[in-house]
């Protein structure tokens, strides 16, 4: 039997359906490690789902030995109110890797230290896997920066994809 996982991509505010991967039946061992580098960029801009600013990124993961991954997280950013430059952020995120993929929540942050450096640091908690991923729960850590002198949006985000997951 063919299994078929549909993949999204984001597109604006939300995640859309874009095509169909074929999993194969001998997909049985998902991949060892999903850890490595990231590469992507981010977009931002005001919307009525967010009290200050709609917020997406889009990475690829560069895994050491591996194919690589992508993830895409779509969220919020909310004002600082402790005045320190810290802005929270929520939101969801689709990952895709080893013909599979991870969906779930996104916590965490972005700190601006008044340079156009940006700290990004979030957690993503997995809901529901899919494929090879299927049994994986666990959390995943973004520690990146965005270079926010480029403009216009998308700007871009490197850093690191670290791993805690079970499964």
């Amino acid at each position: 039997m063919k299994r078929f996982i549909a993949a999204g991509v984001l597109i604006g505010v939300s995640f859309a359906p874009v095509l169909a991967t074929e999993v194969p039946a001998s997909a049985k061992h998902p991949p060892k490690s999903l850890s490595g580098a990231l590469s992507g960029g981010t977009g931002y801009g005001p919307s009525s789902e967010c009290s200050f600013l709609h917020q997406d990124f889009l990475f690829a993961v560069a895994r050491t030995k591996k194919a690589s991954a992508a993830i895409a997280i779509d969220g919020c950013t909310y004002v600082d109110a402790g005045g320190n430059s810290v802005f929270p952020f929520t939101g969801h995120f689709i990952f895709f890797a080893g013909g599979g993929s991870l969906t779930g929540s996104v916590s965490g942050t972005t700190a601006h230290d008044l340079t156009t450096n940006v700290a990004v640091q979030l957690t993503l908690t997995v809901d529901s896997g899919t494929g090879p991923l299927l049994s994986k729960a666990g959390t995943m850590t973004i520690s990146a920066t965005w270079d926010a002198s480029v403009a216009p949006s998308p700007d871009p985000v490197t850093g690191t994809l670290t791993t805690a997951l079970s499964g």
